[in-house]
């Protein structure tokens, strides 16, 4: 059986997205657009079929299932660099 493995491209958008609390922010960082920022977070939210964030107004913080997400990816991430 094939497991489904999110691509790179969105696990990194929310990686800088988590660690910034700022989608704003990890556009600066990915070199990408807003749009293409959001875009990702929510194909990824809906891949592993979870609320990542917590929106008020323009206050971005992680839902607890996405901040226990953020601690098994990111040393992955550091290993791939």
């Amino acid at each position: 059986m094939r497991r489904h493995t999110p691509s790179l491209s969105c696990l990194l958008a929310f990686e800088a997205s988590a660690r910034y609390q700022s989608f704003t922010r990890a556009v600066d960082d990915l070199c990408v657009t807003q749009g293409a920022v959001s875009k990702l977070i929510k194909t990824l939210e809906e891949e592993l079929g979870l609320l990542l964030f917590v929106r008020e107004g323009k206050k971005l913080s992680l839902t607890p299932a996405a901040d226990a997400y953020l601690r098994r990816i990111q040393p992955l991430l550091h290993k791939l660099e």
